[in-house]
């Protein structure tokens, strides 16, 4: 049976909260089919060997970011649960992904559309326009260049994003915290990065607020646990304010990384039972505005690229 890894986590977490073993949950991976054999092997060698949870998880996926997790989150739920939290988390992650993927995939085919339908007008129709009319030759030489320089102005487009995406990821690799001021003093850009932190910040947030209704308690579970680097970042920026005696409301009102909107939404709610329902609602709105922005600005760029075919 081929599966990915949230499902293979989602069998685990069923298996093991009816047994609560890891090996009684392994082993009803493997009845159904779920793992190979050499896997099933190699993670019973481990658990004999008392290897950690984190050794075991990663012969049994591939996704870091679903293993940090999942570490995370067991610090404070039972592994079942931590295994529920993190499909969920990774899953809203991965469907925010492909819908933005799939928003984005329509107006690309469009422009490469338009390039070739562009380099077709200027090489092969406006040639047997001249040969019609000879005396327009210099008006179509000025047709021919300016149809001819819109795919390449295009394409230089695309390469020099493509360009600038991979040379911030090499950065970023490189040293993270630094790459990551420099980009958030550069005017939009610094705009993305703070909603994409706040959302990280609030998904993450929620699950650990429900343990505890007070705020303060929770940053510094996230501040110590959490192995997102975006994270990392924001809770060192908050936690050195709040080492030097500001209470944990004023540093989130005077803290830059986050949107204004949700510090609102946290300061309203600070030591509410009602935080996580609240923050999660946030949450789901503010990714809901975000796609219908993308929607609108696909709705508006798709007939503009459309009258220029």
């Amino acid at each position: 049976m081929k599966v990915n890894d949230e499902q293979i986590l989602y069998y685990m977490a069923n298996a093991y909260e009816m047994n609560n073993s890891i090996i009684d949950s392994i082993n009803a991976l493997k009845n159904f089919n779920i793992i190979s054999d050499d896997k099933y092997n190699l993670i019973i060698k481990n658990i004999k060997q008392e290897a950690s949870l984190e050794n075991i998880l990663l012969i049994l996926i591939k996704n870091k970011m679903l293993i940090n997790y999942i570490l995370f989150f067991n610090n404070y739920h039972s592994l079942n649960k931590s295994f529920k939290i993190s499909i969920d988390i990774i899953t809203i992650i991965k469907n925010i992904k492909k819908e933005i993927i799939n928003a984005m995939i329509y107006p690309f085919i469009l422009i490469i559309f338009t390039c070739i339908a562009l380099l077709f007008v200027s090489n092969y129709l406006v040639p047997q326009l001249v040969m019609i009319n000879p005396e327009a030759i210099n008006n179509y030489r000025i047709i021919i260049k300016l149809l001819n320089s819109i795919p390449i102005i295009l394409l230089i487009i695309i390469l020099l994003f493509f360009s600038l995406v991979l040379t911030f990821i090499l950065l970023f690799r490189k040293d993270f915290n630094k790459t990551l001021d420099i980009l958030l003093r550069i005017p939009l850009l610094n705009k993305l990065l703070i909603i994409y932190i706040t959302l990280k910040f609030a998904l993450q947030f929620k699950d650990i607020i429900k343990n505890t209704t007070i705020s303060k308690n929770a940053f510094e579970i996230l501040s110590k646990q959490s192995n997102d680097l975006f994270i990392q970042y924001l809770t060192n920026y908050l936690q050195t304010n709040l080492n030097n005696g500001n209470s944990f409301n004023s540093i989130i009102k005077q803290t830059p990384l986050l949107l204004e909107e949700f510090k609102q939404q946290i300061y309203l709610c600070t030591n509410s039972s009602s935080m996580a329902i609240t923050i999660e609602n946030y949450f789901n709105f503010k990714v809901n505005i975000i796609k219908n922005k993308i929607k609108r600005i696909i709705s508006i760029a798709v007939p503009i690229i459309i009258s220029i075919i």
